[in-house]
């Protein structure tokens, strides 16, 4: 079955860093869903690193970081610079790398964490390397809030095949409030019709009166329904 480019934006009311030394490298901690780090033109015994954690936002809960190098150009076997699958140096490695290679990568981790170092004698152009990320939803989350927006994926990015995602959505009305309306509406709907479905239950699991079953790309809003708690799975 073909994926689609899909956000379902279903909208509801009711490490430390190792620091480095005589550089001008600007390092992270880097935070935002794209970005780009940079050595600029490095010196000698540069040692500059970089936190990459996107903030993975309400229901967002598995993250894919990917990575293209616009500029590799490092003394080889002498000035290198690394790539670990987790938040420092203890992390598996992903790539280790000198010379003029631009091939990106990628990872389902939810954070990186980049380093470059040169050493004490001749240097280069520098690296400049940016890096995008697809948020999915994986499992069950939680939502409280009185309003929210929930995503299968990333703004601009594919969901992934075989997801599986749960979204409980039950408002904290606060004190002296024990019952509330829930309604919804669609920014975003694209999905592989008759395949790939988006349900609404009323109540806070899918034993509950089904309130929607949408596939394709049908952005019509619902509710209001009465109700503390709606169940969406995806």
């Amino acid at each position: 079955m073909p994926i689609r480019t899909a956000v379902l934006a279903a909208v509801f009311a009711a490490c430390a860093l190792v620091p480095h030394a005589d550089s001008a490298c600007t390092t992270g901690p880097l935070t935002g869903p794209t970005g780009t780090l940079s050595t600029g033109a490095y010196d000698n015994n540069w040692v500059c690193p970089w936190l990459i954690q996107p903030d993975q936002g309400t229901a967002r809960t598995t993250t894919q970081i990917a990575w293209t190098f616009s500029l590799f150009d490092t003394e080889t076997n002498y000035d290198w610079f690394y790539i670990y699958n987790g938040p420092d140096t203890s992390s598996p490695q992903l790539l280790k790398r000198s010379g003029t290679n631009t091939t990106g990568g990628s990872t389902t981790s939810p954070v990186i964490y980049a380093l470059f170092t040169s050493d004490p004698s001749n240097t280069r152009t520098g690296v400049t390397m940016s890096y995008t990320t697809n948020f999915v939803c994986s499992g069950a989350v939680t939502m409280t809030g009185t309003s929210g927006t929930l995503y299968s994926n990333s703004v601009g990015a594919n969901y992934i095949d075989n997801m599986s995602c749960g979204f409980l959505i039950q408002p904290d009305y606060g004190t002296g409030r024990v019952a509330g309306y829930i309604s919804w509406t669609f920014p975003a709907f694209n999905t592989e019709a008759s395949w790939d479905w988006l349900t609404i239950y009323k109540g806070t699991s899918t034993s509950g009166t089904q309130l929607l079953r949408r596939s394709g790309t049908d952005t019509s809003a619902g509710g209001p329904t009465e109700t503390n708690a709606i169940y969406t799975t995806f």
